[in-house]
């Protein structure tokens, strides 16, 4: 599963407060992410017309009992915007690019979050875990390494149930 996609205009403010966002405009800060995710789906479903979203009937929250894939809180984030999709530094909003496909963005915010690193002559697979970098292999090419990123994401970042 994508968490990024699953997770997108969500980031983590402190501990345990998540903060809804399309662009630079915050929509709400909310103690629970199962309420985070509810409230952004429904936004997401007026398309972020807050004036549809009060007129909204409220439902059942489904987040609520369910178990929720891991939320990594990256320095680097993708929205998205009418017309392409943005890569942003979370903590100083300081402009990455614009990208027409979200892989394009996906790609560029891997970099930028230093999941893979280009140490020439090739891509390093690394992630922060409990404090620590932890290293997950070199790669020749970009798209290798960015298939070993897709694998342990599935895995949770589980090394012994991936290749």
């Amino acid at each position: 599963m994508a968490y990024e996609s699953f997770y997108r205009y969500i980031s983590k403010k402190g501990e345990n407060l998540f903060e809804i966002h399309n662009g630079k405009e915050s929509f709400g800060t909310y103690r629970r992410l199962a309420d985070a995710l509810y409230e952004r789906d429904r936004l997401v479903a007026v398309d972020w017309d807050i004036d549809k979203y009060v007129e909204m009937p409220d439902t059942i929250n489904g987040y609520i009992h369910i178990e929720l894939p891991p939320f990594e809180k990256n320095p680097t984030y993708i929205s998205e915007d009418k017309e392409y999709w943005e890569v942003r530094n979370r903590k100083t909003q300081k402009h990455r690019g614009n990208y027409s496909t979200l892989e394009e963005a996906q790609r560029v915010a891997r970099i930028y979050n230093g999941i893979i690193c280009h140490k020439k002559p090739a891509y390093r697979v690394q992630k922060r875990i409990n404090g620590r970098t932890k290293y997950f292999g070199r790669f020749k090419t970009y798209e290798e390494a960015e298939q070993r990123v897709k694998e342990l994401m599935e895995s949770d970042w589980d090394v012994n149930t991936t290749q």
